[in-house]
């Protein structure tokens, strides 16, 4: 079961005076929310999904967090689950470049079984993927903060503004201005690659 975000915010803030095995408390009590997180990541990774499991890049994450914790010593639950998004997102994507990029053991894996002919759609997919997290990494910190944790956290608004200390419609409107500009960058890149 989750760690409740009171208990949480209590092990930052001893973490944010200890550091060290306070952390190591503090992703022990969060596991199960970021195993959560690398789950809706993996599943925008359909091609993964054949490759991986959601403890795979859990793990993987849990151990890029522990780092970047040392260094970065959020104080508050909002920097942790924004460090938390970007570190899951950041594996997801490296992973995708080692599997399933021009040199990937699984460019030609999907379900178990080779397909010919599919790589180039493959790892075009993978870099449109990689382009539009790149993309969410551009949108201003405030709408990018609502779509980690909408999008990738799978927060209600009501949540969000209760973590963010926002109304509700704040919260819509940053994530309707992020998803305007998210959809026009995707139709370019539509556009892009209907012109080819």
């Amino acid at each position: 079961m989750a760690a409740g975000t009171t208990t949480l915010q209590s092990l930052l803030d001893e973490a944010a005076y200890r550091g060290g095995e306070s952390y190591d408390a503090l992703l022990t009590h969060s596991v199960e929310r970021l195993r959560v997180l690398a789950r809706n990541g993996l599943k925008d990774f359909k091609r993964l999904t054949a490759l991986l499991e959601t403890d795979d890049v859990l793990q993987e994450a849990l151990i890029r967090l522990r780092g970047s914790l040392g260094e970065v010593r959020p104080s508050t639950l909002r920097g942790f689950m924004g460090l938390a998004s970007i570190q899951v997102r950041r594996v997801l994507i490296d992973m995708a470049r080692s599997l399933l990029g021009p040199q990937g053991f699984g460019k030609n894996e999907i379900t178990g079984q080779s397909i010919q002919g599919l790589p180039n759609k493959i790892t075009d997919s993978v870099d449109r993927w990689i382009v539009f997290n790149d993309m969410i990494d551009s949108l201003l910190p405030e709408e990018r903060e609502v779509v980690d944790l909408l999008f990738v956290h799978g927060m209600t608004h009501e949540e969000v503004s209760v973590l963010l200390g926002i109304s509700v419609s704040t919260s819509k409107r940053r994530w309707l201005a992020a998803r305007l500009k998210l959809g026009e960058i995707l139709l370019g890149m539509k556009d892009d690659t209907d012109t080819e």
